[in-house]
């Protein structure tokens, strides 16, 4: 995976660019050594200019005091170059992981906090922003305010439904409201790139740690319940902080997608077992019939019917436990190799692992299921009846 790395031709920091310039030349020099023919073309990349737009910027003046929004679709490189604030960006870098490092870099194009402040800066100096931003100013400062503006453009957000015409009314006031400020309000000024970095809509956090992701999730819980227990003694509506934990939401997925495997393996296994169960029922009952003359020759000899009983039941625990040694050493040795595939390939080490209570558990079942098999055939052998056992060859 690998990040184009963009700096604003027009930010502040052009200090930095010779040493952006710099590392790009040594990460050519470098890459032209790479047998992989993509980084053999990493220098094309970065010839590359591009035009970044905000929403504002698609709204063309029509001279009468409104705007009128340029399609998306109608990006060709004349349109981009009439807007009014298109930013020219270029590419100075290409970074990518370290040989043998565990993971990925996230996202295709990277950029610098500078870019971001500059675009939200371009769309409040937009005039038909402007324009909107003084007519609220003023319907504010009035006298008697409407609590609502004529729209003086004609603009639809790309992928949202906030659409407005010139001419529509822009309710900004809601009594109810934080500030008094209606949402629809702030959602449009959102769609044209205006906001606050005072007020975001969400905050990310990315813990170095479990425990620090924990601790976070206690916090805002702990807030959550003061201010539940506050505006139930004030008789008012709870500001509440939602968040969503996605890496829970992800380990949950994991985990569901985990037990319906292991949920699946185990009816595999299980019917495995009846399988084998019966087929050790049927060995040993096809004992009993070939033996009918050797249990006439042990009860004439004096044997009790447990004592046959006991024989039968023996056998069937012995068949048992070469069968259980058997898999324990065929397991435990796909562990081993599973182990160091996992570990060579993926750098996973522990995943798989066999424990020596495993291989006693395994050993024990595969015991305990063989003499259940044998038990039935053991009884119809301990009730034969001796004289007619002899009789038999």
């Amino acid at each position: 995976a690998a990040a184009i790395v963009l700096r604003n031709a027009e930010d502040a920091a052009r200090a930095r660019e010779e040493k952006a310039a710099a590392d790009a030349e040594l990460m050519l020099q470098h890459a032209q050594d790479d047998s992989n023919a993509f980084w053999q073309d990493v220098s094309d990349l970065l010839k590359l200019r591009y035009k970044v737009l905000t929403e504002a910027d698609y709204l063309k003046d029509n001279g009468d005091g409104t705007w009128t929004q340029v399609e998306h679709g109608e990006q060709h490189k004349a349109v981009v170059d009439s807007l009014r604030s298109a930013l020219e960006l270029k590419v100075v870098g290409v970074i990518r992981p370290k040989e043998g490092a565990n993971g990925s870099i996230s996202g295709v194009y990277g950029y610098t906090e500078a870019l971001t402040e500059l675009l939200i800066e371009t769309a409040k100096n937009h005039p038909a922003v402007k324009e909107i931003l003084r007519r609220v100013a003023e319907d504010q400062a009035s006298e008697h305010p409407n609590g609502s503006i004529t729209s003086p453009i004609t603009f639809k957000a790309y992928g949202s439904n906030v659409s407005k015409k010139a001419g529509d009314t822009i309710v900004w006031y809601d009594e109810n409201a934080e500030g008094n400020i209606n949402k629809s309000y702030t959602d449009f000024l959102r769609a044209l790139g205006i906001v606050t970095l005072e007020d975001p809509t969400n905050i990310e956090f990315y813990c170095s740690s479990f425990e620090a992701k924990d601790k976070i999730i206690a916090f805002i819980d702990q807030y959550n319940a003061e201010q539940h227990a506050e505006a139930q003694a004030n008789g008012t509506k709870a500001e509440e902080i939602k968040y969503s934990d996605m890496l829970a939401t992800m380990m949950s997925f994991v985990n569901t997608m985990a037990n319906t495997i292991t949920g699946v393996l185990v009816a595999f296994a299980a019917i495995s077992l009846v399988v084998s169960t019966i087929m050790i029922a049927i060995i040993i009952y096809t004992s009993v019939l070939e033996r009918r003359k050797e249990i006439g020759v042990l009860r004439s000899i004096g044997a009790r019917k447990k004592d046959i009983s006991r024989v039968f039941l023996a056998e069937s625990a012995i068949l048992g436990g070469y069968s259980g040694i058997i898999g324990v050493l065929v397991s435990y040795l796909i562990s081993l190799l599973g182990a160091f595939v996992l570990k060579v390939v993926f750098s996973i080490d522990g995943l798989m692992e066999v424990k020596w209570w495993h291989c006693v558990m395994m050993l024990g079942i595969s015991i305990l299921l063989s003499m259940l098999a044998g038990f039935i055939p053991s009884r119809i052998a301990a009730k034969k009846d001796p004289a007619i056992a002899l009789r038999s060859e």
